[in-house]
């Protein structure tokens, strides 16, 4: 009848796509970018309990299979960063990836030794390019003509040049990102 915010420690992850309501038993299922969770609102200290101890689920934003192996692919996650699949359900892996919301993921078709993802820090303005050369061990958003990588910048000077020329403030999220399929290396 009524809403009441419950504390973040009796909560569940901000991102909620879908809640329905059980009249049987008074129980309200949430499913989030962290799961499942079942609240039962007659409690005297309401708070969500989390169904997964037993499921793996995540929401994936973009998935690019490897083009010569099926047994790997790299996806995107929504609020858990880009992850490697490597043939198997605990085959999964977070390489230095950078953080944030993982979008759209792809292998070079060419050379899939490269492998790009964009991702987002925030929800306005953040969103950035990455790249691996080593088919998703390490990352770098901002590679340099010399030296490490920069990880504080946007992915490539060039491409942040084109984008400023025709005045493109740049994606609010995550980047629309494509690889050409005849060409190595050109995102």
């Amino acid at each position: 009848h009524s809403w009441n915010f419950l504390p973040l420690n009796g909560g569940v992850h901000a991102d909620a796509h879908a809640m329905v309501w059980d009249p049987a038993n008074n129980q309200i299922l949430v499913g989030t970018d962290g799961g499942l969770y079942m609240f039962n609102p007659g409690t005297l200290t309401p708070t969500f309990v989390s169904l997964n101890q037993n499921i793996n689920a995540a929401q994936i934003q973009g998935i690019g299979p490897h083009p010569t192996n099926s047994n790997k692919l790299v996806a995107g996650f929504q609020d858990n960063g880009t992850q490697l699949y490597s043939g198997s359900v605990s085959g999964w892996t977070a390489p230095d990836s950078e953080t944030g919301d993982g979008g759209f993921a792809l292998f070079d078709p060419n050379d899939p030794a490269f492998v790009y993802h964009d991702f987002s820090n925030d929800e306005i303005s953040g969103a950035l390019i990455s790249q691996s050369t080593d088919g998703g061990v390490t990352w770098c958003s901002a590679p340099t003509t010399s030296g490490p990588c920069n990880k504080s910048g946007q992915w490539t000077p060039s491409l942040v040049a084109q984008m400023n020329s025709v005045s493109d403030p740049g994606p609010a999220f995550y980047a629309p990102l494509a690889v050409d399929p005849d060409t190595a290396h050109r995102v």
